[in-house]
């Protein structure tokens, strides 16, 4: 028996360091793209990317996908640090949704019984 619980405990010390490192890569990430489309914001005028000398923006939906797949914490770094995508109402509504859903898993999956 004593074999089988250091076997669990050591298994899940990996999936919680898996986690730790998954959930800093995914917020790293999601930062630096934030920081990537304000500036090609910048560069473009504010357009959607295409046209001579211009880099495509980042897409809201991928940004989303980002904060859905546990960055929301850098989309929020990214949205404050840059200040992009704080004015758009519908952007908003749709990451603090996310924001919510997380929340609310983590109470379910954590804290309630």
């Amino acid at each position: 028996f004593i074999l089988i619980d250091r076997r669990c405990h050591v298994m899940s010390l990996l999936v919680r360091r898996l986690l730790l490192t998954y959930l800093f890569l995914i917020n790293a990430i999601t930062f630096v793209l934030y920081g990537i489309d304000k500036s090609r914001a910048r560069r473009n005028g504010g357009g959607g990317g295409g046209g001579c000398g211009r880099r495509t923006r980042i897409a809201e939906a991928k940004l989303h996908k980002l904060s859905l797949l546990g960055g929301s914490i850098g989309a929020l770094l990214g949205q404050k640090f840059f200040r992009h995508k704080v004015r758009k109402m519908k952007f908003q509504i749709v990451y603090w949704f996310t924001v919510v859903l997380q929340i609310g898993l983590i109470l379910w999956l954590f804290v309630v019984p």
